[in-house]
């Protein structure tokens, strides 16, 4: 079944007809235009033969007459070459011109009329012309003794001449001259329809090319115009275009102070869990939803744009004050309870929102956009899933984090960084088994700066892999030192933490080794610290890592085991070698019975799986007596040292004095000594 008319018909179609049809219309103008100009020329060489002819005959008449005048000699001969010249041009005239008219070359009337002028009279032209050149010829071949005035030949000339020749001659002329004015006639009528032709084609050009493509070049115009300002994934408003109406917002609040707006700033929590995990196409297919159900949070008046990623914003205007911006940020996150529909799944995402209202006092879209950011980072760092409305005091911190960044990056060169250690202790004999490495930055200005301060800043600028490599490096040659100046059976251990985003690292394993190998400290005397949140977050690259450390001989140790993340699968799947209680569940720790529980079931599961416990944060001799009645035999904290510098500790070791109280009494059946964990130096419960 064919197509309707209107399904086949395509713009390339319109096209190809109009062009065809002013191709033919101009080829039709142009064959219309040259035809008359050919008949023009045409008429225009017929009436100058036609003159010519009258000419010759008038000119081949005198001459006859001067040749039989004219003396004997060299002019007489040169009188009867130049009529012998005429003659032949004459009767090749007449001949053409005869040719023309027996080929009917002419129409209508005029062809009708030559051909009686021609033809059809008893003294027609053709007749006379014969007649007058035969004459003629006779004159010519008379002898010159014989040539004279008299001759009777000349006389039919003379006579013939000044009469019914001339005549016919004149009246064919005419009527070639009509037939001229006629066709010029024609040719001006022609060029009229050639200029309407040339109109109506420009017309046609305009109606059935040039308007279509003005129309696609402006939709096309548009459509970049939209592009330019518009997101192409969910068709929001983009950066370039928020950034304008946030300008315009900002511009008529300086003019008129009751002009009260607020940006609201929203990045997806763990979007890129969900990217990685489910493909790319599920991801942006959730942005698409997620990117409706925004829409249907603001007004009409307000603008939600996409800044890129997994970024949103909001532009609210015309609020009463910023708590209108906070209904906005708790409808947001009412709206996203509801599942979202995404290529096939179900998908329930929570965002952080950073908001900030005009009262802020910014006169530029960037310096808004700035701390909107701000305010949704400081809602990230507090649990996320949650909004935070911007306040100076975050904009000083952030100074002063960058501050401790930028001084951070320069410490280890100047000689700022240093490591502390701190014992790990058996409880059973109150003797030291190993030591905890953990990092220390003097300030040149501000003095010791807390590890919780510069341990996250490392962490989010990526500093934090080259500090945990200063610490692997200069732990393993204290230990091996101190292994050769204070030898024990068993030899010390050095406990050191390996941050997150270092273990991502896929030449981690790598730099273990080598460090191991560089400075002689056996692998089963390293103790390698990992949080429960880095192990919980696995992935192919975590696996491999933790599979080539677990090769190299090395112990691997969870710390602060019980924060949140506690899975007894991962402890398995990384064939971890220990745990370490975290220092919260050992503050709460008391004669009164409080945590014993607790603690207790952590050690009983240690037990059942085959790994040693170790308790951190023992700060009094009780707290160390009831770990060693639950069965923890190794412990570290304040009670035995605070984390010292290397030549203290090495004191320490020389010494061997143990601060806490001996145990009371030894566990029958107690768990094999841990040999040392600790928290490390990027640790971000920050021992100190």
């Amino acid at each position: 079944m064919p197509l309707p008319i209107t399904a086949r018909w395509t713009p390339r179609r319109s096209y190809v007809l109009a062009l065809s049809l002013v191709a033919g219309l101009s080829v039709a103008a142009f064959m219309l235009l040259n035809s008359m100009i050919h008949d023009q020329i045409f008429t225009a060489q017929v009436i100058n033969v036609s003159g010519r002819q009258r000419m010759l005959a008038e000119r081949t008449t005198l001459f006859a007459l001067r040749l039989t005048t004219t003396p004997i000699g060299a002019e007489r001969e040169a009188i009867r070459k130049e009529l012998r010249t005429d003659l032949a041009t004459l009767l090749s005239a007449h001949s053409g011109l005869l040719n023309k008219v027996r080929a009917g070359h002419e129409s209508g009337e005029t062809l009708t009329a030559l051909q009686t002028i021609y033809f059809g009279l008893p003294q027609s032209l053709d007749v006379l012309v014969q007649t007058h050149v035969r004459l003629v010829q006779t004159v010519l071949t008379t002898p010159d003794n014989k040539l004279s005035p008299d001759l009777p030949a000349l006389q039919e000339v003379l006579d013939e001449g000044t009469g019914d020749l001339l005549t016919v001659l004149d009246a064919a002329v005419r009527i070639h001259q009509v037939d001229a004015e006629q066709r010029i006639e024609t040719l001006r009528r022609g060029e009229i329809a050639v200029l309407a032709i040339t109109l109506l084609t420009l017309l046609l050009e305009g109606l059935l090319i040039f308007r279509p493509l003005e129309r696609v070049l402006q939709q096309r115009d548009q459509q970049l115009m939209h592009d330019a300002f518009h997101d192409p994934l969910t068709g929001l408003p983009n950066r370039a275009l928020f950034l304008d109406r946030l300008n315009q917002a900002i511009l008529r609040r300086q003019r008129y102070p009751d002009a009260h707006f607020a940006v609201l700033f929203i990045d997806c929590d763990r979007f890129k869990v969900i990217n990685d995990t489910l493909g790319h196409g599920v991801g942006d297919a959730l942005l698409i939803a997620l990117a409706a159900r925004l829409g249907t949070c603001i007004r009409g008046l307000d603008t939600v744009a996409r800044m890129g990623g997994d970024e949103f914003t909001f532009l609210l205007e015309n609020l009463a004050d910023v708590q209108d911006a906070v209904l906005v940020a708790k409808r947001v996150e009412s709206a996203l309870k509801e599942p979202l529909h995404a290529a096939g799944h179900l998908l329930t995402i929570g965002v952080s929102i950073g908001v900030i209202s005009s009262d802020a006092g910014h006169s530029t879209p960037a310096e808004v956009l700035r701390d909107a950011d701000l305010a949704m980072y400081h809602a990230k760092a507090r649990g996320r899933g949650r909004y935070e409305i911007f306040t100076p005091q975050l904009l000083e911190q952030a100074a002063t984090l960058l501050n401790i960044e930028l001084d951070l990056r320069g410490a280890q060169a100047r000689g700022e960084l240093a490591v502390h250690y701190q014992p790990v202790v058996s409880l059973l004999d109150g003797k030291f088994i190993g030591f905890e490495a953990l990092l220390r930055w003097t300030h040149p200005v501000h003095g010791a700066v807390s590890p919780t301060a510069f341990i996250p800043v490392a962490e989010e600028s990526g500093l934090i892999a080259e500090l945990d490599r200063f610490v692997l490096r200069t732990a393993c040659l204290q230990a091996v030192q101190w292994q050769r100046d204070y030898p024990r059976q068993p030899p010390l251990t050095m406990s050191v933490n390996v941050s997150g985003r270092h273990l991502q690292s896929l030449d981690l394993a790598e730099h273990v080794a080598t460090v191991l190998s560089e400075t002689g400290l056996a692998p089963h005397h390293l103790k390698l610290e990992l949080t429960e949140g880095v192990l919980a977050a696995e992935s192919d690259d975590l696996r491999r890592t933790m599979s080539a450390l677990k090769a190299l001989g090395v112990q691997l140790h969870i710390d602060d085991f019980g924060m949140g993340y506690s899975n007894l699968a991962y402890l398995q799947r990384f064939h971890a070698n220990a745990i370490k209680i975290d220092r919260s569940f050992i503050n709460v720790l008391g004669s009164d019975g409080e945590g014993v529980d607790l603690i207790a079931s952590i050690v009983g599961m240690a037990r059942s799986m085959h790994l040693s416990v170790v308790a951190e944060g023992v700060e009094t001799q009780e707290q160390a007596q009831l770990l060693l009645q639950l069965g923890c035999e190794v412990a570290q904290g304040f009670l035995f040292s605070r984390p010292v510098p290397a030549p203290d500790a090495g004191v320490l070791l020389a010494s061997e004095i143990m601060t806490a109280a001996q145990p009371a009494f030894q566990l029958q059946d107690s768990a094999p000594p841990i040999e040392s964990t600790t928290s490390g130096p990027f640790d971000n419960t920050a021992k100190i």
